[in-house]
């Protein structure tokens, strides 16, 4: 008995380890990218820039073809910017189409995938002045579009789970903050992704 159930448990995951990509398969997660820099600039103020950004992007998509899947994310990204004059607060929520493409074979624990994306949502812009220089504030929205491209390994855990790790470049247009209305990230991100069988 115990020997069947061995040998049972052994074609189940062998089964599964040829189906992590292939087609058929549902593929469900998401990622998240974090950016944190700070300039020093040198100007009458003598202070500092600092930029963080925080994206998260929750999906699902659908493997239409072996290796290639496509679908769709949410996507939702703040970014706080400090400077002299004041803060920044800068809110983005998108809908994105998606199509991914992993080069290696199916059965393979290490592979390598590239993903690229079309967004179009709402942005929200805020500045908030600090009190030393009067105390005002004024908010901005508008729809905003753009593009994404982002790649790197992926490690899978167990035929039916993933960890990914990768490097983004996205570039969105309409912007309601006039100074960034066009404006170009490049930032580092980990995912999660689960991958279901028909």
């Amino acid at each position: 008995m115990k020997k069947w159930l061995l040998f049972s448990f052994l074609m189940i995951s062998a089964a599964c380890t040829f189906a992590q990509i292939s087609k058929g398969q549902w593929l469900v997660g998401g990622s998240g990218n974090f950016n944190y820099s700070k300039t020093d600039v040198n100007n009458f103020y003598n202070d500092a820039y600092i930029s963080t950004t925080l994206q998260l992007s929750p999906g699902a998509g659908y493997f239409f073809l072996n290796n290639l899947a496509a679908g769709l994310r949410v996507n939702a990204r703040f970014t706080d910017n400090h400077i002299s004059e004041g803060i920044t607060y800068d809110q983005q929520l998108s809908l994105s189409p998606f199509m991914r493409y992993y080069f290696l074979p199916q059965a393979q624990k290490l592979n390598l995938f590239v993903d690229g994306a079309y967004a179009f949502g709402r942005s929200r812009y805020r500045f908030k002045q600090p009190p030393a220089n009067g105390s005002s504030s004024s908010t901005t929205a508008g729809k905003a579009s753009g593009y994404s491209f982002s790649a790197g390994p992926v490690i899978f855990l167990n035929p039916g789970t993933a960890l990914e790790f990768t490097v983004n470049y996205t570039k969105e247009y309409g912007l309601p903050d006039y100074e960034n209305s066009n404006r170009v990230t490049i930032m580092g991100g980990v995912g999660l992704q689960v991958h279901l069988g028909n």
